[in-house]
């Protein structure tokens, strides 16, 4: 496999208009506060590089899954603006839509070494079909493109591999830093261990999952990403989120692991609850024997117990997806129970997932494990040897 181009490709940056796709998707509370604000901090060393090197820089980005509607100000990356101009020291703009009026006066207005923060690109319609009428509107002020969004790899869209169609295009300090240490640590067998998954997004993770049945000792199962499975088994859930369109998908993940002798684990117990008022009911039950109107939301005792046990005594743990909803108090023993694990495991653990990096920083336990990923989804794809949508266009 071909090695990247870089920054250093782009030759001089004085007066060079520049598309920047970061990832600036972090959680944000409902008063509009950053939670967690670690990947604005890793994209703000290409952005500033490139406004040190006097490019006019035009940053795209997302928040959430708007679903190609405008949804403000949940959705506005205005905060993230403000959050980025500390991080580079430096003001970044903030232009109020992505391709339209405001935007164009936003790059207009642009002098060497400005730059502006486009509005979230998932507003757009045509994002997530990769539409290459919106790639190259996305495109059309730039004579370059870096591609900085090692969170977004994984998927095909206008804002990824569309605007690489049109521009020259490079890999920007965040991209080329993940690939090097991932494919470091993918050489040296972080994979050969204990698999940790978790989370939602079935679709995005299984893929991957089913290439490292092939490869690891376990893969330990949580989360919503638990749900399809033991769907799958013929489980009741009762009203829990399921995504049965990845149905097929888990089943192949199991016909992997059985071909090769992987061990998958699924919780045994999971934490339910009848409602999010204060009034609920909250209780643990049977994994596969959710109550009619019960929503599961984290892993239970026993399951947390068992994984934490798998986790400590690994030689190497690839760790992405939070096992329960770990954002609410009540689901998040089963999070907290596995960063207590990895952070005791003495052998190679790798952390992956905006949701599951959070909850390890925001436990204080992030410097007590090898490697935090900005990146999930796209993580667990390179790490089982897929090849990244978005780096196909970067390759030299």
């Amino acid at each position: 496999m071909s090695a990247l181009r870089g920054l250093a490709e782009l030759g001089g940056l004085e007066n060079l208009p520049v598309v920047v796709r970061a990832d600036l998707n972090v959680p944000i509370d409902e008063d509009g506060r950053i939670i967690d604000d670690a990947r604005i901090v890793a994209a703000a060393t290409t952005i500033r590089a490139l406004m040190e090197g006097g490019a006019f820089t035009i940053v795209l980005a997302h928040l959430g899954r708007p679903g190609g509607r405008r949804v403000v100000p949940a959705g506005s990356l205005l905060p993230v603006a403000d959050r980025l101009s500390s991080a580079v020291s430096s003001l970044v703009a903030h232009a109020g839509d992505t391709v339209g009026p405001l935007a164009r006066a936003a790059v207009l207005n642009l002098r060497p070494g400005d730059a502006v923060l486009l509005e979230n690109v998932r507003f757009e319609p045509g994002e997530a079909d990769d539409d290459d009428a919106l790639a190259a509107q996305l495109a059309g002020p730039g004579r370059a493109f870096v591609f900085d969004a090692f969170g977004a790899a994984h998927r095909r869209q206008a804002s990824t591999t569309g605007i690489a169609r049109h521009l020259p295009s490079v890999a920007g300090l965040v991209v080329a830093q993940e690939v090097a240490a991932l494919e470091e640590l993918r050489i040296g067998g972080v994979t050969s261990g204990v698999v940790v998954a978790g989370g939602a997004k079935a679709a995005d993770k299984l893929p991957a999952l089913e290439r490292l049945a092939g490869i690891a000792e376990a893969i330990l199962v949580g989360g919503a990403l638990a749900n399809v499975f033991l769907a799958a088994e013929g489980g009741a859930l009762g009203a829990s989120i399921v995504d049965r369109g990845a149905i097929d998908a888990a089943r192949a993940v199991v016909a992997a692991a059985a071909a090769s002798g992987c061990e998958l684990v699924l919780p045994t117990d999971l934490v339910s609850t009848d409602g999010l008022t204060t009034d609920a009911r909250i209780g643990v039950e049977a994994a596969d024997a959710i109550g009619d109107r019960r929503v599961a939301l984290d892993i239970g005792p026993e399951t947390a117990a068992r994984y934490a046990e798998r986790i400590r005594g690994a030689a190497h743990v690839v760790w992405d997806g939070p096992p329960g909803a770990f954002e609410m108090e009540p689901f998040r023993s089963g999070t907290d129970a596995l960063i207590a694990a990895v952070a005791d495991c003495p052998g190679t653990v790798v952390v992956g997932g905006g949701d599951t990096a959070s909850a390890l920083r925001g436990a204080g336990r992030a410097d007590a494990v090898t490697y935090v990923s900005t990146g999930g989804a796209a993580m667990l794809d390179l790490l089982a040897g897929r090849e990244l949508p978005a780096l196909e266009g970067l390759r030299a």
